[in-house]
């Protein structure tokens, strides 16, 4: 969890100039680029941890269009990103790995290796750990 929120750390890093600027908009942003809700009511439903509602998932979509960010769908009631929008969540999302990656580039081989060989640990313990419960 901890490199989870890291690599989250990094990400909201390479996404501030726009989030600050954004909030929900980069949310809708996020969700239409991985395509995993492509409208007002799958993002309500998918995120009601976040707190928003479909009239505000609408109002975001309505503004990333506005913005240029994002588009109708061929399908209706369906939207996508925009030429634009692919291209900002790229760059971001180049960011994020290179906020990521570059502090473990300094890692020589063999502490690369260790450090396999511990998340592999890591990694079977804790199945163990789920398997014993």
């Amino acid at each position: 969890m901890d490199l989870f929120a890291y690599r989250d750390d990094s990400h909201l890093s390479a996404s501030r100039p726009h989030f600050n600027q954004a909030g929900i908009v980069w949310i809708v942003m996020g969700e239409l680029w991985s395509h995993d809700a492509v409208n007002a009511v799958q993002m309500a439903e998918k995120m009601t941890f976040r707190g928003y509602d479909v009239s505000d998932y609408e109002v975001a979509i309505q503004a990333a269009v506005e913005i240029g960010w994002a588009e109708l769908d061929d399908r209706p009631g369906r939207f996508r990103l925009s030429q634009e929008g692919k291209n900002l969540r790229e760059q971001a999302e180049h960011l994020t790995n290179e906020y990521f990656y570059t502090p473990w580039s300094v890692l020589v081989p063999d502490e690369v290796n260790e450090l396999d060989n511990l998340l592999t640990i890591l990694h079977n313990e804790l199945n163990i750990y789920r398997k014993s419960r």
